[in-house]
């Protein structure tokens, strides 16, 4: 019996320690950082590498899963244990899309709106890609300004993201279908 005691009790300390290191560990306070672009005609603020951000997000999420297989010892922080993996999910999910569309972004932003041989050729997809563009720079703009991880990464963003990736898709695949029109015309 005493033994069992024990080793609940200090599974319990070892849990309770991990669940305040994750919730302390920096999220509330984690921040984007922000360079300028500098492979672009058009200014804009871009994230830096979020690779040590990447990696805490993957050890926590780890925590948090070894926390959730505990069983009963994790009954009454479960809720607690429940939202930051919640959070993560999404950090993870939104941070994934974002770095998607901001690199896809960089490789475009020159090519649509730079060259006039492409504005003129295919004025529907210009149209389109100014779009993302505009509301991609304004993204970046607003958490430029507020640029707290979790805040930033909510639900309605992810699906704006996905809405700005989906269309640049299409632009995407309209540039290469007339670079292969260009380019095996007789």
């Amino acid at each position: 019996f005493f033994f069992k005691q024990k080793t609940a009790y200090e599974m319990l300390r070892s849990l309770v320690g991990s669940e305040m290191c994750i919730r302390d560990s920096d999220w509330t306070k984690q921040q984007f950082e922000f360079e300028d672009s500098q492979e672009t005609k058009v200014e804009s603020k871009l994230f830096k590498p979020l690779d040590p951000m990447i990696e805490l997000l993957d050890a926590n999420s780890l925590d948090l899963m070894s926390m959730m297989s505990q069983g009963k010892y994790v009954e009454f922080f479960k809720e607690t244990v429940e939202d930051w993996r919640d959070k993560l999910r999404r950090v993870d999910a939104v941070i994934g899309v974002w770095l998607k569309v901001q690199k896809n972004w960089k490789r475009l932003v020159n090519i649509f709106l730079g060259s006039d041989d492409i504005r003129a050729q295919l004025p529907e997809d210009t149209k389109r890609f100014e779009d993302v563009d505009k509301e991609f720079r304004d993204m970046m703009a607003d958490v430029f300004q507020s640029p707290g991880v979790i805040e930033a990464s909510t639900n309605e963003r992810k699906e704006t993201l996905t809405t700005l990736n989906q269309n640049i898709e299409i632009s995407e695949k309209a540039l290469n279908d007339y670079f292969c029109l260009l380019y095996t015309s007789p």
